[in-house]
């Protein structure tokens, strides 16, 4: 008895003060969860169908244009994996850079051999799942372009276990890369002008979130995360070279601003923010924006919230009718614009683009409505999606990432301007498809498009 009471004492310490061998003890754990699991590796090649197009004839059926504006900027379009292959011919692209009329003006191979060997931060960051490669599981989530050309990329990664964020890497326009961080970064940033990126990430806790109330004899709750680790989501700032200049730790300005009860209503007691994008409001406006602050959107809380990165407090949380929302960013005023996934309404979905105005508490459905053609009145992504306003707030392109389509539509009335089919010849990847599918085009995961300004 006393063997084992000592036993259980060292244990304790040793996970308290994660000393060795409590990394190797937890790496272990995790491992056979994984394999419990029956974890099963997938490709990064993130096919929705099949079409009967011809894979020879895919460029001329990705961009048709319902009213044309001959002032339009460029746009870009996230790619990955074998995505392009009619432009990049190795890998794919990671990226392509259209024209108006739906030419290729700019492409970025995607090297992803060089890219995550180039990590800043080796070792600091565990990896708790198997039979993973990053070559062949990781894809780009949100893109940003710097001023010179290179581009500002998040990856995420298939088949993991723990954890689903990958890190964040600057790429040159050769698509070799400039600096990788391999830290669980993940889902979309905002890049500033100055170059300074915000970046979505995660810290990995060792124990369940609890939920703290003060005083009134309340007692404290759990989230009680079973089936791994929890995270707390992170904002880390970082400059052009890659470097950590500081770090927000969302979840704890939501405690620290009162709003902690609300960790309750979370879907995920694992993830209880899934933070998924950020925005930088760029000038002083209604409501109490101020030049400066955060706009963050948290999927599994269905709400946002106002960060004032100076006192690092939560200024407003907005919740409404919007359900496991994307792309939450500052349109103009006091309006706040976003993907809603599920909400919909009696009018329009069941995925929909909301406007949110912070001063009366009211919303708008800006797409789809009454007037919207049938062929775009369902379209739906239970997750992701995303926006890209055009600098003069008139226009935004619109990723239905499950879909693997994408609208360009006016803000004022919902007009569908354009549109783009995300289509890929896949012939000479190492996906496995029969010989009939080689030969026709393929319907891939969108995941985002934006404005080339």
């Amino acid at each position: 008895m006393g063997v084992a009471w000592l036993s259980f004492l060292a244990g304790a310490y040793i996970a308290g003060q994660e000393i060795f061998p409590y990394q190797q003890l937890r790496s272990a754990y995790l491992t056979y969860r994984a394999i419990k699991t029956s974890f099963t590796q997938e490709p990064a090649i993130m096919i929705l169908r099949s079409t009967q197009i011809s894979a020879d004839k895919v460029s001329g059926h990705r961009w048709t244009a319902n009213d044309p504006v001959d002032t339009r900027p460029p746009v870009l379009v996230y790619g990955g994996l074998y995505q392009f292959l009619d432009i990049c011919p190795d890998m794919g692209c990671l990226a392509v850079a259209f024209d108006h009329h739906g030419q290729v003006i700019q492409f970025w191979p995607y090297r992803p051999d060089d890219i995550f060997a180039s990590n800043l931060v080796p070792g600091q960051f565990p990896r708790e799942q198997i039979r993973f490669h990053p070559v062949e599981n990781a894809f780009p989530v949100g893109i940003e372009r710097y001023e010179n050309g290179d581009l500002l990329v998040n990856f995420q990664m298939v088949g993991a276990i723990f954890p689903y964020g990958l890190g964040v890497a600057r790429i040159t326009q050769s698509g070799e890369p400039v600096w990788m961080r391999q830290d669980y970064s993940n889902a979309w940033s905002h890049l500033a002008d100055d170059g300074t990126a915000y970046v979505p990430s995660v810290r990995v806790l060792e124990q369940d979130i609890e939920i703290e109330y003060p005083g009134g004899g309340w007692s404290n709750n759990t989230l009680n995360c079973a089936s791994n680790q929890p995270y707390s989501d992170i904002v880390q700032v970082l400059d052009g070279d890659g470097n950590l200049i500081e770090t927000f730790d969302i979840l704890q300005m939501l405690k620290d601003s009162g709003f902690g009860a609300l960790l309750e209503q979370t879907s995920n007691p694992c993830d209880p923010l899934h933070l998924n994008f950020v925005d930088r409001v760029q000038q002083a406006s209604g409501d109490g924006l101020q030049e400066g602050d955060l706009v963050v959107s948290l999927r599994n809380l269905s709400r946002f919230a106002i960060v004032d990165p100076k006192t690092r407090r939560v200024k407003k949380l907005v919740g409404g009718s919007f359900v496991q929302q994307h792309a939450v960013q500052h349109l103009s005023g006091a309006k706040i614009i976003l993907f809603d996934n599920k909400g919909s309404d009696q009018g329009a979905g069941p995925s929909r683009v909301v406007e949110i105005d912070l001063e009366t508490g009211q919303e708008r459905t800006i797409f789809p409505t009454a007037d919207t053609p049938e062929r775009y009145r369902k379209l739906f992504s239970s997750a992701a999606g995303h926006i890209d306003l055009a600098a003069d707030g008139s226009t935004m392109l619109v990723s239905y990432t499950y879909e693997g389509k994408g609208l360009e539509i006016a803000v004022d009335d919902g007009r569908v301007l354009s549109t783009y089919a995300h289509l890929h010849d896949l012939g000479s990847s190492s996906a496995e498809l029969t010989e009939a599918q080689r030969g026709k085009a393929h319907w891939i995961y969108n995941y985002g498009m934006v404005y080339l300004h």
